[in-house]
């Protein structure tokens, strides 16, 4: 019998097809398959989120996590690329551009799951993309495709799913009321709006990537105007956030970005968006 693997990252989106799949198919049937991450920078309400949709299906969270250790244990995104510092390669991966802590924190720890427990053409592999997704649907498709694994997207090909998980008597996770999505504070593949925000937000978060630039010699975010790409550091953003900040520049990624742009050109700098939700298993 095929089994039906969603990859629920804690997120609502995620959410929302867990309870697709487990409604479609029963819970007998379907995996909710997580990679834990530290609670420092994953928000402590995205893991009651995640509890209470489990609870609610009536089912466990299986972790898939870093060499198997408790959240608390975990490295997190900064960790993770000091830890393969000898490589030179600062956060992202030569070749692929794939963020060091993805690959570790997930991709591997997923391709391990699915090794030991469902072998290709066993199991459909579900995730919480939608219709405006279609370049990630397509990714997501060839790659796993190629590994022998059917992949779904009910947020994009069922018809039946719901709009919100308050539908079924859940609310979102809070950070939602600031950020678009539940990734980790601090996330390596956010834009200048998401640091920003994080400036405000999380202000510890925001020195350990700070450290973490320094010692690495590398930058999260590029400047890329003139053509060229350079380096664009924390330390030196981080007097530019505070005159915004003062200044009364709205600190949440709901602010559109359009207007948000205008600040950045008011205040000299790059307009980088890069944000994209962070993948379960990418």
């Amino acid at each position: 019998m095929m089994h039906h693997i969603v990859c629920f990252s804690g997120g609502e989106s995620s959410a929302l097809v867990a309870e697709a799949v487990v409604r479609r198919f029963g819970r007998e049937a379907v995996t909710l398959l997580n990679h834990d991450i530290n609670p420092n920078v994953e928000d402590a309400d995205v893991k009651r989120f995640k509890a209470e949709v489990a609870a609610k299906l009536g089912m466990v969270i299986t972790q898939a996590s870093y060499k198997g250790l408790p959240a608390d244990e975990l490295p997190d995104q900064f960790d993770i690329s000091l830890k393969n510092e000898s490589g030179g390669f600062g956060f992202k991966q030569p070749g692929t551009g794939n963020a060091f802590c993805t690959h570790d924190l997930k991709t591997k720890p997923f391709a391990a799951y699915l090794a030991a427990h469902h072998p290709p053409g066993t199991a459909v592999i579900y995730y919480g993309f939608d219709d405006d997704e279609q370049h990630r649907i397509a990714r997501r498709r060839m790659i796993l495709g190629g590994q022998g694994y059917e992949t779904c997207y009910p947020l994009a090909e069922w018809p039946d799913t719901l709009e919100s998980i308050a539908e079924i008597g859940i609310a979102p996770p809070l950070g939602y009321s600031t950020y678009k999505h539940a990734n980790c504070a601090g996330c390596l593949k956010g834009g200048i709006q998401h640091w920003y925000v994080t400036y405000c937000h999380r202000p510890d978060v925001y020195a350990k990537a700070s450290g973490t630039e320094q010692r690495l010699g590398y930058s999260i975010l590029a400047d890329a105007r003139g053509g060229e790409k350079k380096p664009l550091f924390l330390a030196d953003l981080a007097p530019v956030f505070a005159r915004m900040r003062c200044a009364g520049v709205p600190d949440t990624e709901h602010y559109p970005e359009g207007k948000f742009k205008r600040y950045l050109k008011q205040y000299r700098l790059p307009e980088i968006s890069l944000f994209a939700p962070c993948e379960c298993a990418a």
